[in-house]
């Protein structure tokens, strides 16, 4: 799906906050996986004008206990 004509690949970039690490240090952690995901998508296939990345790092806790701590999550929007 990610390759039809009009797709938009949404990269989410969650971080947790560390004990002793600045919320600002935890926000670059993920901005960085979130970018390394975005190259490994762009040279598959996926066009960096495809992708909008956006970066919540700690701000957005999610209660499921599957969701938690630093990951990129991928959404596929198909027109």
């Amino acid at each position: 799906r990610a390759t039809e004509e009009g797709a938009m690949v949404v990269l989410v970039g969650f971080s947790s906050l560390g004990a002793e690490e600045s919320v600002e240090d935890s926000l670059e952690r993920a901005r960085g996986a979130t970018e390394s995901l975005a190259d490994v998508l762009a040279r598959i296939g996926i066009s960096r004008e495809q992708q909008k990345i956006l970066v919540v790092g700690p701000f957005i806790p999610m209660e499921n206990p599957d969701r938690q701590g630093d990951r990129v999550e991928v959404t596929v929007i198909s027109r």
